[in-house]
């Protein structure tokens, strides 16, 4: 967990004006669980979790969302109108979840791309980026920041251990990634475990 947290901070500290910022994360995962902490320890006004998964958005609350959607709920709700928020960060891996990003942010905003899809197509609306005038910022590594994840796991500011809520031995693990896979379990993290 301490390695997804390093490359979600490395993102938020390249993210300008979060104190005080309305910001949207889309995707209720690990990565997206992470990203609402640290909004919210950087300084955010308000955060809103958008995701699929009821489980991990109920999480996503109790880890400091001020509000959660469901975004089999489209068209989004309300909340999600266009320009609604300062910073608006993509942690689904999602082309949609990029178009609503772009959608959502206010002219002048950020937007963070995180998520990777793996289809190789184009998800950019660059003549939305230069119409609204925005900053786009993303991280893969941030090698500099070990010590700040660590500071913040250690002083309660971000929860790592309630986002790993399934723990398995190592042997079960290929029919617990096949069930993943098939959607037919919902749990947020696993972590498969060797039994020695």
């Amino acid at each position: 967990m301490m390695e997804p947290l390093n490359c979600t901070l490395g993102a938020v500290e390249r993210v300008r004006g979060m104190a005080g910022a309305r910001v949207v994360v889309f995707g209720s995962g690990p990565a997206g669980l992470l990203f609402v902490q640290l909004a919210k320890a950087y300084g955010a006004a308000a955060v809103t979790l958008v995701g699929t998964n009821e489980p991990s958005l109920a999480l996503g609350s109790r880890l400091g969302a001020d509000l959660t959607l469901n975004v089999h709920s489209r068209p989004l709700p309300e909340p999600l109108e266009p320009d609604s928020f300062d910073v608006a960060i993509e942690a689904a891996g999602s082309a949609d979840a990029v178009r609503d990003c772009l959608r959502s942010v206010a002219g002048g905003g950020t937007v963070v791309l995180y998520g990777l899809n793996g289809e190789g197509n184009p998800t950019i609306d660059s003549d939305r980026i230069v119409g609204k005038d925005l900053t786009v910022v993303t991280c893969i590594s941030a090698p500099l920041l070990w010590g700040k994840c660590i500071e913040l796991v250690r002083f309660g500011k971000v929860n790592v251990k309630d986002i790993v809520t399934e723990k398995a031995s190592l042997e079960d693990g290929a029919a617990l990634v096949n069930a993943m896979a098939e959607g037919t379990w919902g749990t947020v993290k696993l972590m498969l475990l060797h039994d020695s």
